[in-house]
């Protein structure tokens, strides 16, 4: 899940995604277009998913990788002592 201001910049309208409400973010009923996009990390790894994009984010200005469609396709590992991370399919 991301910013809407993410969605803006690739070229979507988060209003136009599949519609989704969730809670979180700081209020309940927050709204949420979602769409198939293929997501790049680096130059690693390149994989399609359903991405959100929401007004509720815009306040912290980063994204939100999920348990479904992340956390459950890679096997990943932070070291933040050495400010790096790892990630495997």
């Amino acid at each position: 899940m991301f910013p809407a201001s993410f969605a803006e910049r690739i070229g979507l309208d988060y209003r136009h995604g599949g519609y989704y409400e969730f809670g979180g973010a700081g209020a309940p009923n927050q709204p949420a277009g979602f769409f198939n996009l293929t997501l790049t990390i680096g130059t690693v790894l390149t994989y399609q998913t359903r991405v959100g994009f929401t007004p509720a984010l815009e306040a912290f200005g980063v994204g939100l990788l999920g348990q479904q469609g992340f956390f459950d396709r890679f096997k990943v590992e932070f070291d933040l002592r050495a400010g790096v991370f790892y990630i495997e399919e």
